[in-house]
């Protein structure tokens, strides 16, 4: 595996999973979560990348993978107002609080009547936010913060086993909205026997009425501008398929195993599909939509899901207690890049007494650095002032230091780096 510094470096880009694919890779990094992430995305800046793990949301900054932040619980973060803001479920899953983005504190909540609520989704347009409650769907006026509508489910025959929504999305141009339920139901003429049905029923967005519905499939994914929609299938060879939303034409049947297929997300501009498999086949393909063909394929580990950023340049992915990025490849020749990367880094190491320290300040605010002994008693400070976001590089002056091991500690409300600094006279 390949080393990629000479000192230890905590909360940033660290070993990578697949070595041999280094062109591909821009940062990797190991996360403390035990289970990992089930969920990976990007803000509606590519600014951020959260990580929804089963303990925490992990916030990080999508140009170095320096983590930001991180809030207790597993609920899914929905960015507003240029990034300004985010919006999260409580605790008891019974209401929607707005978290400011710099302070990552609760500013405000939505109207809620204690009502659990589940799967969620925000129109594209940030008006609107639709959400599952028990038996029913529930909209929200986002400049209000007001209930605006509720729809609750007929009642459902006795022999209903269980009731699942598992996923929600609203149409471009907020007149409609379309989710995925699932009905388990016992036979009532054989008791050892179950069914079910999984469909996707469209409803009007003002009526809340059915008006149109996909039957079967799986997990679905529609692409930016409404037009297609991807679907997965339980097919061992041919497991996602891709339809016109409108006309319910099937276009394309991918060759790819449907029972590990992870996540489906169209491009920017749609003419990509970019699918994830774990478990055997332990890959990411990029796929073509004139053509249907793959056109990329990024290998070599297991991928539990994944998110395209909102430029198309970049996918984050997860894998096991790994998150990492990498560029975006439509066919060989075409890349994304950030050109301005700094990976976090301490030079020269070993030193002679004097070393920079190299990384990116997410937001403007005070940063403190301070030398430390290995067991974490501060010897001397290094640097307390206001930085600017953006790449930053700091001399500081250890000549003055016996020839030892040290601790480098870069530290501020929204950063924390850590480095193993060896002087060497």
């Amino acid at each position: 595996m390949k080393k990629f510094f000479m000192f230890l470096l905590v909360f940033s880009a660290s070993i990578p999973l697949f070595s041999q694919y280094d062109k591909d890779l821009v940062w990797s990094n190991k996360t403390d979560q035990l289970d990992g992430f089930y969920m990976v995305k990007f803000s509606n800046t590519d600014s951020l990348i959260v990580g929804h793990g089963y303990e925490m949301d992990m916030f990080y900054d999508t140009k170095t993978g320096q983590e930001i932040k991180r809030i207790p619980g597993n609920n899914e973060v929905f960015f507003i107002n240029n990034d300004r803001n985010f919006i999260r479920l409580n605790k008891s899953k019974t209401n929607f609080e707005i978290y400011d983005l710099n302070t990552y504190q609760v500013i405000d909540t939505l109207e809620g009547d204690g009502k659990t609520i589940g799967t969620t989704d925000i129109s594209k347009d940030e008006k609107f936010l639709v959400a599952y409650i028990n038996r029913g769907i529930r909209i929200w006026d986002l400049q209000t913060k007001r209930i605006i509508r509720t729809k609750m489910f007929p009642s459902e025959p006795p022999n209903l086993l269980e009731f699942t929504v598992s996923q929600i999305n609203i149409l471009c141009d907020n007149s409609n909205l379309m989710i995925t339920l699932y009905k388990l139901y016992r036979d009532t003429t054989d008791s050892q026997k179950n069914y079910y049905r999984l469909y996707h029923p469209i409803y009007n967005f003002i009526t809340l009425d059915s008006i149109d519905v996909f039957e079967g499939m799986g997990y679905s994914c529609i692409s930016n501008n409404c037009s297609k929609i991807a679907f997965r299938r339980g097919d061992p060879d041919y497991g996602a398929e891709v339809y016109n939303f409108n006309t319910k034409q099937l276009l394309w049947k991918l060759n790819i195993n449907g029972p590990s297929l992870t996540g489906l997300a169209f491009s920017p501009d749609d003419k990509n599909l970019i699918t994830s498999n774990g478990v055997s086949t332990n890959a990411i393909h990029i796929w073509d939509m004139t053509t249907g063909k793959s056109v990329y394929q990024y290998l070599n580990t297991s991928f539990r899901n994944m998110d395209i950023s909102k430029d198309g340049k970049f996918i984050v992915e997860s894998a096991g207690k790994w998150i990492e990025l990498l560029y975006a490849r439509y066919g060989e020749g075409s890349v994304g890049g950030i050109d301005d990367i700094i990976k976090p880094i301490i030079y020269p190491n070993p030193t002679t007494g004097m070393a920079t320290i190299k990384f990116n300040q997410p937001v403007p605010e005070v940063i403190n650095i301070v030398l430390t002994n290995m067991n974490g008693i501060i010897i001397k400070p290094l640097f307390n002032n206001f930085l600017e976001a953006g790449n930053q590089s700091i001399n500081v002056n250890t000549s003055d230091l016996p020839s030892s091991s040290y601790v480098v500690k870069v530290q501020s409300q929204h950063l924390s780096l850590v480095f193993k600094l060896i002087m060497n006279k």
